[in-house]
């Protein structure tokens, strides 16, 4: 009887094949389910040194979204500052703090950078929820009186905001080397508010780190003002 001769070659190069697809098959399966979901990914629409909506720079991007707004009720990504100039054209102008006291602020006197963002539209109108709007020609009826953009939601930073504007004062111009007016207040007696100061990033006599360490203003003595607002 003749013997039937099976050639395995054709064989094994199916199954090598075969293998090679399973192999590949799996990989794919494992890479789709790690990559994100479209849905979950955010793209941000502005980067920090970007011209904003209203007019001024982009100073700060948050990687998650901060409660914001007069009541704290929206939700923000973003804080820009007025331009150079905001004020009738010429340099940031000096006041003294409102009369009307702000929202005592969480901190402690100490200054811990532990104030969440977002907090200065709401520290800055807080006075009107008693009835006692901003004396005209205080920092804050500076702040909230400016119109950058035809939009009406600029106001004094908080502690937290201004800390952020002087780390990255680079991209904003026109900031004076002087101590500006914070929307927060220092104590619950009602007679300081936090200041900060900005520096010339260019000069010689920066401190180290390039950061001045926050301290309370009393509200009858004069300080700058430079707009913010979150969105």
């Amino acid at each position: 009887m003749a013997k039937r001769i099976v050639d395995d070659t054709n064989r094994g190069v199916v199954g090598v094949l075969v293998f090679v697809l399973v192999v590949v098959l799996a990989a794919c399966t494992e890479s789709s389910e790690d990559a994100p979901d479209a849905s979950t990914v955010r793209v941000y629409e502005y980067a920090v040194g970007d011209a904003g909506p209203g007019g001024g720079t982009v100073f700060y991007v948050a990687d998650q979204p901060f409660a914001c707004g007069f009541e704290l009720s929206e939700s923000c990504y973003y804080l820009e500052a007025a331009p150079s100039g905001w004020f009738d054209g010429g340099k940031d102008p000096a006041a003294s703090a409102s009369a009307a006291s702000y929202e005592y602020s969480p901190l402690t006197e100490n200054y811990q950078g532990t104030e969440p963002v977002g907090l200065g539209m709401h520290n800055t109108r807080n006075s009107d929820l008693a009835g006692k709007p901003a004396s005209p020609g205080s920092a804050s009826a500076l702040a909230t009186g400016y119109k950058g953009g035809g939009l009406t939601d600029w106001y004094l930073p908080s502690l937290e905001e201004s800390v952020l504007l002087q780390k990255n004062q680079v991209v904003s111009s026109g900031l004076l080397e002087d101590w500006y007016w914070t929307s927060s207040e220092y104590d619950s007696y009602g007679n300081h508010c936090w200041g900060v100061h900005m520096f010339n990033p260019a000069s010689q006599m920066n401190p180290p780190g390039g950061f001045v360490t926050p301290k309370p203003l009393e509200k009858i003595g004069r300080g700058y003002v430079r707009p913010v607002r979150a969105f």
